[in-house]
C-alpha cells in the first residue's frame, strides 16, 4: 500500500534520535518529546562502534562501522560524521513502517520545551499539501564554498543536525553511495553528507526537497542552529538567535570537554570562559571550570600554529 493509498488513515511519520553516547538523559528526554508529539515509531539510532548505547524504553537500531562495511559502503575516517546519511541505510533501509523518517542528532534541543514545536512539525509533515517531501533539512541551498569536494556540477548543501528522508530517497541515496564506492569521488573519503544528500537527489530528479523553514517557518536561524556554538542542557534559551530549535547542546561533562575546541575554532574563547562560570552545574569543581577555559585559550594557540605551518 502506498503513502497516497494510506493518506485517509494518516501519514506515518517516524523519527530517529541519533547518538553515540553511552548514556544520556537528554537523548532519552528528546526522544520522549518527539514520541509524545505523535511521531511513530520513535527509535534510538545507536552508533555502537565504541560500545553499547542505552536506549531506555525506546527501540534501539544499533549499527557500527563493521556493519556499514557489510552494506558495501566506503568507510572513511570518522565515517558516521563525514557520511551522516549512512545512519539511514544502517537503520531504516527497507523498512515499511513509516512514510517518512525524521532524524535528529543527539545535540539538538528546543529553545523552549513548552513551545509545542515537535507537535507542530509532526502536523506540518502529516498535512503538507501534495505528496510528502523526500527530503527536509535546514540551510538548504547552493554550496558555494570549497571546503568539501563534490563531483556534482551544481552542488547543494544542507545542515545535518536535523534531516528527514522518505523511504524512496533512502533507497536512491544508498544506491548512489554504492556507485560512489565503486567509481570513486573527488575526495577520497567520498562526498560529505551535507553536500551529497541534496545534490544527489536534485541531480536524480523527481524528488521533492524542502527547506525546514519553508515547511515550518521559524524552525531555525543561522545563529542558534549551527556548529559554531554550544550551551549546556538546561540553558537552551541562552543560545543566540530566535529559532525554535538550537544546536549544539550537551550535558555538563561533554560541554566542558567539547566547548573549548568549538569556542577556539569559532572565535569566542573569552565568552566561553565567562559562560563556563555562569553555566557550571552546582558541584562542578572550580578546577574543572578553570581547566576548560584554559584549554580553550591553549586551543586558539594550537590552531594558529597549525595554520602557520600550513601557510609555510
Amino acid at each position: 500500500m502506498t503513502e497516497t493509498d494510506r493518506r485517509g488513515g494518516g501519514r506515518r511519520i517516524g523519527a530517529l534520535v541519533r547518538t553515540h553516547l553511552a548514556q544520556s538523559g537528554h537523548v532519552l528526554a528528546l526522544a520522549g518529546q518527539i514520541r509524545d508529539a505523535g511521531f511513530d515509531p520513535v527509535c534510538i539510532a545507536a552508533d555502537e562502534t565504541q560500545g553499547p548505547v542505552e536506549a531506555g524504553g525506546f527501540a534501539k537500531l544499533s549499527h557500527d562501522l563493521r556493519g556499514l562495511g557489510a552494506l558495501g559502503l566506503r568507510i572513511p575516517p570518522r565515517a558516521l560524521w563525514f557520511c551522516g546519511d549512512y545512519a539511514y541505510y544502517a537503520t531504516v533501509l527497507g523498512r515499511d513502517d513509516a512514510d517518512f523518517w525524521l532524524m535528529v542528532e543527539h545535540d539538538v534541543a528546543l529553545r523552549d520545551p513548552a513551545s509545542g514545536y515537535w507537535r507542530a512539525l509532526h502536523r506540518a509533515l502529516r498535512d503538507v499539501p501534495g505528496p510528502l517531501p523526500d527530503m527536509v533539512a535546514s540551510h538548504f541551498g547552493p554550496y558555494r564554498r570549497t571546503h568539501f569536494r563534490s563531483a556534482h556540477a551544481e552542488p547543494l548543501k544542507i545542515f545535518f543536525a536535523l534531516t528527514g528522508l522518505s523511504p524512496r530517497a533512502v533507497e536512491a541515496l544508498y544506491r548512489a553511495r554504492l556507485r560512489e564506492a565503486a567509481e570513486g569521488a573527488p575526495d577520497p573519503r567520498g562526498t560529505h553528507c551535507e553536500i551529497f544528500v541534496p545534490s544527489e537527489l536534485a541531480a536524480a530528479g523527481g524528488f521533492r526537497c524542502l527547506d525546514l523553514n519553508a515547511l515550518l517557518p521559524g524552525s531555525v536561524d543561522g545563529r542558534g542552529f549551527s556548529p559554531q556554538r554550544i550551551v549546556p542542557v538546561g540553558h537552551e534559551a541562552r543560545m543566540p538567535g530566535g529559532g525554535a530549535l538550537v544546536h549544539r547542546v550537551a550535558e555538563m561533562p561533554e560541554y566542558l570537554a567539547r566547548g573549548p575546541t568549538i569556542a577556539a575554532r569559532y572565535g569566542w574563547v573569552e565568552q566561553f570562559a565567562r559562560e563556563v562560570e555562569e553555566f557550571a552545574a552546582p558541584g562542578t569543581p572550580r578546577e574543572a571550570r578553570e581547566a576548560a577555559a584554559d584549554l580553550a585559550r591553549r586551543e586558539v594557540l594550537r590552531l594558529a600554529h597549525a595554520a602557520r605551518r600550513v601557510a609555510t
